[in-house]
């Protein structure tokens, strides 16, 4: 009787700590799958906000781009305005057109080149 008892609790023992390898593994089968989506949500997250950054970069770029860009128009402007002077006090007018359009150029590939 002894005997059937210790087998019988041995078995059970032998049940439990089977049963207890299941729960364990099937606990770090599911502690891994939550690690896994919580990485991938991070890099989701991370990934988003590289592109809302790199979104803003962009269009403070763009406004700064069409912000040079006026400036460039706005000083062309200017230049066409002073040549035009500058040639109406001039008798010869061919020279005086001759030098403002040297000066124009050698400024607006000054201009481009600081852009």
């Amino acid at each position: 009787m002894k005997r059937a008892n210790m087998a019988d609790l041995t078995h059970r023992v032998i049940e439990v700590d089977r049963r207890a390898a299941q729960i364990v593994s099937s606990a770090e089968s599911e502690a891994a799958e939550i690690v896994s989506r919580a990485e991938r949500r991070s890099e989701e997250i991370v990934s988003g906000a590289q592109r809302d950054a790199a979104r803003k970069r962009h269009e403070e770029f763009s406004k700064l781009q069409r912000s040079l860009e006026l400036l460039e128009r706005k000083k062309l402007e200017e230049l066409e305005a002073w040549k035009r002077r500058m040639a109406s006090g001039f008798s010869d007018k061919k020279a005086a057109k001759e030098i403002a359009d040297a000066i124009l150029r050698r400024f607006s590939s000054e201009m481009r080149r600081d852009l």
